[in-house]
């Protein structure tokens, strides 16, 4: 096997937060190689997206690392913000919708046509959010405090015992209300009813009701835009970016990682930084190098629940009468009961029949994608696990997505012109919001067993984390820890 010269740090996978990775380490001189296995290092993805660019943050309510587009200067490469503060729009059948958002008086004349007290009940609400979310949750989820106050951890332990739904019950009486808002709470696969939802709550509701801290930065030009500035600011600083390049092998000696094998070739480095999943890093390292705990954990059966993204490219800009605007994130989960059933019927490995869900529509969102028109719908939660076969499970959900968005979207059916549902059979875990994890300095979440390997994939950060902040945590702890 032929030996190429040794690198400071090689990192596997040009996403976001690779990209960042490697552009940081670069910035400090560092002598460093991307790898990536598709054509283009700048656009990893395929399918309806190449065709139509989306917002890469529309559904994630994620925002871009401040500190990552501070250090890499991406405002030189064109970052700039499409829209802040994109409020919630929950969809009612009689027309009676809810617009939760930064602007508190526009939430209590809609909530009140619901609940009087509810309207009355909702800036406490609002108040108790924003306080908690900045205790404990900075810009950069890596910058967290190594400790919290004893005050701010007995909220966080009293919140992990309850549900979503338990703990909005302290607030409202409305169950419109409270499903709305619950449907952000299963964004980790959990039910509205199980303990712990409350947290992925917590994260998500601070953003939609305009956290500083949190609020989602939606950077124009989509997630090819956002990609490419990334791209440029590695190559600025002289990354070396090797496509159609899949590390086949990451090779360890002695415990610790010297190097990565692509296509026969052994390229050898002082550090190695891998973007992928947790399992799939796993398949390129020797059988249980990870430690115990780690190798157990991608062992444990997959997630019984999932999500699924329905894209429709439409001949004509999307309109949702009696809404206070297209550039919102729209939710539609008429009761709780409603999304009780929903996790049921995929647990069961079926659809429910009553579909919740969310849509944007991504040229509101952003005028820079207004060339074509598009309406992206998450659709959540879904059998990770199909009682049937994916393809019959995928024309059943295309079909129950355009009969919901008929109800809101007049000729939506006649005006699709094409269709991708993306359903992934893996769905790769987040990072638990517990309190353990809040209290957790990055370091124990990126490093592992294996000197000089260190992890900046899926699974790492929690949901809410910005793209590119864990591949800044580990460039920063790769920094701070050289002689």
């Amino acid at each position: 096997m032929s030996t190429r010269a040794l690198y400071d740090a090689i990192v596997i996978g040009s996403g976001p937060d690779g990209l960042a990775a490697a552009a940081c380490l670069a910035r400090e001189r560092w002598r460093v190689l991307v790898l990536e296995a598709a054509q283009d290092s700048d656009n990893p993805q395929s399918g309806l997206l190449d065709v139509v660019p989306v917002p890469i943050l529309s559904h994630g309510l994620q925002m871009v690392d401040a500190t990552v587009a501070r250090e890499l200067r991406l405002e030189r490469h064109g970052l700039f913000s499409a829209t802040r503060n994109v409020s919630l729009v929950a969809l009612h059948s009689a027309g009676e919708h809810l617009v939760l958002g930064s602007d508190r008086s526009i939430a209590q004349r809609s909530i009140v046509k619901h609940s009087k007290a509810d309207a009355e009940g909702w800036p406490r609400f609002q108040r108790d959010v924003l306080a908690l979310e900045r205790a404990i949750h900075p810009p950069s989820w890596g910058d967290i405090p190594a400790s919290l106050s004893f005050g701010v951890r007995k909220r966080l332990d009293a919140l992990a015992r309850i549900s979503a739904s338990a703990w909005l019950d302290g607030y409202f009486e409305s169950d419109f209300l409270k499903a709305s808002l619950c449907f952000d709470s299963m964004a980790d696969g959990l039910s509205p009813l199980e303990p712990g939802s409350s947290l992925t709550l917590l994260r998500r509701a601070a953003i939609t009701l305009g956290s500083s801290e949190a609020a989602a930065y939606v950077p124009a030009g989509g997630h090819r835009k956002f990609a490419e500035m990334l791209g440029a600011a590695a190559r600025e600083s002289e990354v070396e970016l090797q496509t159609n390049a899949r590390g086949d092998r990451i090779v360890v000696n002695d415990d610790r990682a010297v190097g990565v094998e692509v296509a026969g070739e052994m390229v050898t480095a002082r550090h190695v930084l891998s973007t992928l999943s947790l399992k799939k890093t796993a398949r390129l390292l020797p059988r249980g190098a990870l430690g115990i705990a780690r190798t157990a954990a991608i062992h444990q059966s997959g997630p019984a629940f999932a999500e699924a993204t329905v894209l429709l490219l439409v001949r004509t800009s999307p309109e949702v009468p009696a809404a206070p605007g297209a550039a919102s994130r729209f939710v539609f989960a008429s009761s709780l009961e409603s999304l009780v059933r929903a996790h049921m019927a995929a647990y069961g490995g079926e659809l429910p029949e009553e579909l919740p869900m969310e849509f944007v529509i991504p040229s509101a969102i952003d005028p820079a994608t207004a060339d074509r028109y598009l309406i992206s719908v998450l659709v959540r939660p879904v059998p990770a696990a199909p009682a049937r076969d994916l393809e019959s499970l995928k024309y059943e959900l295309l079909s129950k997505v355009l009969a919901g968005l008929a109800r809101f979207i007049p000729r939506v059916r006649d005006d699709v012109i094409a269709t991708s549902v993306l359903a992934p059979e893996d769905i790769t875990p987040k990072a638990s919001l517990s309190p353990r994890w809040w209290s957790e300095c990055a370091k124990a979440q990126i490093t592992t067993p294996i000197s000089g390997l260190l992890l900046c994939g899926p699974g790492v950060a929690p949901d809410g984390a910005a793209p590119g902040s864990t591949g800044r945590m580990a460039a920063r702890l790769l920094r701070e820890a050289r002689p």
